[in-house]
This record gives structure tokens, sequence and C-alpha cells, in this order.
């Protein structure tokens, strides 16, 4: 409850900005949660990756296709949030359409 009332950002997440979801709980909300909380925990996934990949001598495009498979452009990747952003676009998003498939209802 803490993070919902908080504009912090946590490993790309700003929990404050799910809070409207979180209070309907709907379950088309329910899956707008779960959907966005496994993006970013895949989007950071393929960061600790990408990151371990350079740490054994690959420069950040090598890295990348390493990774991800996708050859890209790769020199705003300076920080923390255009790294987490680039990975969670074309990294996590593609396997997410490839593999996610939500919850059962809870209702």
């Amino acid at each position: 409850m803490n993070l919902l009332q908080k504009r912090n950002d946590v490993g790309g997440l700003i929990y404050n900005n799910m809070s409207k979801l979180v209070s309907d709980a709907s379950n088309k909300s329910i899956e707008e949660l779960e959907f966005t909380y496994v993006y970013y925990a895949i989007a950071n996934e393929f960061l600790f990756r990408w990151s371990a990949v350079g740490m054994m001598g690959k420069n950040k495009y090598d890295s990348f296709m390493a990774v991800t498979g996708i050859g890209v452009n790769t020199d705003s990747m300076n920080d923390y949030d255009s790294s987490v952003n680039l990975l969670g676009q074309l990294g996590a998003s593609q396997f997410l359409s490839r593999y996610y498939k939500p919850l059962p209802d809870f209702y």
C-alpha cells in the first residue's frame, strides 16, 4: 500500500499509476495488472541477461542481439530507464505476444 501512495519507480513500474486498476479490481483490470507486472518482470530479466552478456565482453549491440535476437540501435541505452524501456518494447513484448495467457477469471 505504501508503494501505491508514492510515485517511486520500482523496477520500471510506478505502482501509483496502477491505483485505479487496483481499486476497480474487475476482471479486465486484474488482467491488465497481471500483464503489466509480468511485462516489467520480463523486461528486467532481459536487462539482467543483457548486462551479463556485456560483462562477458560483448558490446551493447551484440549483447542486445544475443538476448533478444533482434538487431537494433542501442546507442540510447545509457541508463536504467532507457535500457529497460528498449528491452521491454522489443524483448518482453515479443515474448509476451507469443506466450502470454491470462490467469483464469477470479469471479
